[in-house]
């Protein structure tokens, strides 16, 4: 008996290699015209979200700031420099905020950084306050002499404080850095009352303060009376 040649049961041919070459060159090109027109939309969409990040810690640091605006009272100094503050003159805008609180404490509000401070009661050092980088808000408070309404900013070389600390816990400000300028209003001398000073924020995203993500404006109403002081307050014990 002869045997039947062997033949495909439907008929049909197998894909050859030039189909599949051709299919994944064709697949290529549409992909690459997807991430083509993809890549610059998910940029966008990234800078999006970082910019409205930055507004919102923009926002809350405003928040944070009115709060502590409402315990304001007795005289407010305003400090050109935050790394110059022992023996100096109170100047008309600044990095540094100075005013005596509710609780009759000195208090100094920055964000231009600040060395490890010796938290001090009397002559006993209590705790540590490490060393803040600058564009991260902080908070410092200081046992005012009664006799001349001083306060111990250096012991030595040695900064010290009564109580210190960070308005935000580390990593609130998402690799941004905060950098800020008080300003009296406009005809304010020294001895006049104040009921506001004006706040330029600015977040950057890089420590260098060149890029700038997010500003604004804003002003910090004061609950008490409080008077505009320029003399020395701070003073370094030698």
């Amino acid at each position: 008996m002869k045997k039947l040649p062997w033949k495909l049961k439907d008929g049909r041919a197998g894909t050859s290699l030039v189909e599949v070459t051709a299919a994944m060159l064709l697949f290529s090109i549409m992909m690459a015209m997807i991430v083509g027109i993809m890549s610059p939309a998910a940029k966008i969409f990234l800078q999006m979200r970082e910019l409205e990040d930055a507004q919102i810690i923009l926002d809350n640091i405003e928040q944070e700031l009115r709060g502590i605006g409402q315990t304001v009272s007795g005289y407010i100094k305003i400090y050109e420099n935050g790394n110059a503050i022992s023996g100096q003159e109170g100047s008309a805008d600044g990095a540094v905020l100075e005013f005596i609180n509710e609780q009759g404490y000195v208090t100094l509000l920055s964000a231009d950084g600040c060395g490890g401070t010796d938290l001090m009661l009397g002559d006993s050092r209590l705790d540590v306050l490490e060393e803040t980088d600058p564009g991260e808000l902080l908070i410092r408070y200081y046992t005012r002499d009664a006799a001349d309404g001083s306060y111990i900013y250096q012991n030595g070389e040695d900064a010290v404080a009564r109580a210190g600390n960070k308005i935000f816990t580390d990593g609130y400000y998402m690799g941004n850095y905060l950098k800020m300028v008080f300003s009296y209003p406009e005809n304010v001398s020294e001895g006049d009352k104040v009921m506001f000073v004006n706040v330029d924020l600015k977040l950057y995203k890089d420590k260098d303060f060149k890029e700038l993500a997010v500003w604004d404006k804003m002003v910090m109403d004061f609950r008490y009376d409080a008077k505009r002081q320029d003399a020395v307050t701070a003073v370094k014990k030698i």
